[in-house]
């Protein structure tokens, strides 16, 4: 009995460790889970290894996975979790092949992981190899191929997997409707885009910017401009958003005069709303806003920003590009 509680505290003291990433107590708290015999002790063990992820100390977790005289699934994915963050495709691929056994967690994380890192081919055949083995697709799942199929500008394999959601349930599902929204607007599709957004039952920062990133590497600038209203209207705004808003603007620096004085309107609109909601001290957010106004030509609107919000030790690119 003494023993467990001993044990429950330990991971109650890992835990906080998690929570916190606290580095140099997990090391203390191994120190003496190694000083009391507790090494066999999985879960223990297991925790360690995540906190060290954490922390981002992915070799000390695997030094610990190695010593570990019995593991279960749940050390390979703690291990195979932290390869995956780091985007390390080699030793992530070696824990992966060495799990004795597999579950649709392992493949999420791979399949992930291939899927960020452009590796879009792979990420589909290791899909196929999981549906091969048995295992269905979770919204994780269906999300990481669709993003590979966007990635690959494949939109007829992107419609089969909207097929899939669509059988197994997960249309509606907002991470998944965000991947489909990303996928087709990758493959500028956009009416496709535009009925999975109409579809989707709720929306997000993440479903309003993808629509608008879409529009605009379409050219269609006013309905992107519209989705921002109805973002606004909405209230989901956010760093990312505003920047985008803010490219659309600046993607006039090459029209006519009456569309440049029209695009000059909308992002003083937009600095406006930037002062009134706060987002002015982001530094993405500035120079997005510093970037549509050099490119618009408004050079003194511009160099006041600058020297209002900027550090004064680093010139702007796109200032000293247009002075």
């Amino acid at each position: 009995m003494q023993s467990r509680n001993a044990s429950v505290s330990l991971a109650n003291l890992l835990q906080n460790c998690i929570d916190h990433k606290a580095y140099k107590a997990g090391k203390i708290i191994q120190a003496q889970i190694f000083r009391t015999g507790q090494i066999s002790n999985t879960f223990l063990v297991n925790r360690l290894i995540e906190q060290y992820s954490k922390c981002g100390r992915t070799s000390a977790g695997r030094r610990l996975f190695d010593q570990m005289p019995l593991r279960n699934i749940f050390s390979y994915h703690a291990i195979l979790d932290s390869y995956c963050k780091l985007n390390d495709v080699d030793n992530a691929y070696q824990v992966f092949d060495q799990m004795p056994e597999k579950n649709s967690v392992s493949w999420n994380l791979i399949i992930s992981m291939l899927s960020r890192n452009g590796l879009e081919d792979k990420a589909l055949v290791s899909y196929y190899a999981m549906r091969l083995n048995g295992f269905v697709p979770t919204r994780f799942t269906l999300a990481s191929v669709l993003s590979a199929c966007g990635g690959l500008g494949n939109v007829e394999c992107g419609r089969e997997y909207h097929g899939l959601a669509t059988k197994l349930g997960l249309s509606a599902n907002l991470y998944v409707g965000n991947a489909l929204l990303g996928m087709y607007m990758k493959c500028v599709s956009i009416e496709d885009a535009i009925m999975v957004f109409e579809d989707l039952p709720e929306h997000n920062e993440v479903s309003f910017t993808a629509m608008m990133e879409g529009l605009v590497g379409a050219d269609h600038m006013d309905e992107a401009f519209d989705m921002f209203r109805l973002m606004h209207r909405e209230r989901i705004i956010d760093c990312v958003s505003l920047s985008s808003v803010l490219s659309v603007c600046s993607k006039c620096e090459f029209g006519d005069g009456n569309e440049g004085k029209r695009h000059v309107m909308h992002g003083e609109q937009i600095h406006g709303l930037l002062v009134k909601v706060g987002f002015l001290g982001d530094l993405h957010v500035n120079n997005s806003l510093l970037n549509m106004y050099a490119k618009l030509g408004c050079m003194d609107c511009a160099e006041t920003l600058f020297i209002q919000h900027c550090p004064s030790s680093a010139a702007h690119p796109a200032l000293i590009i247009k002075s």
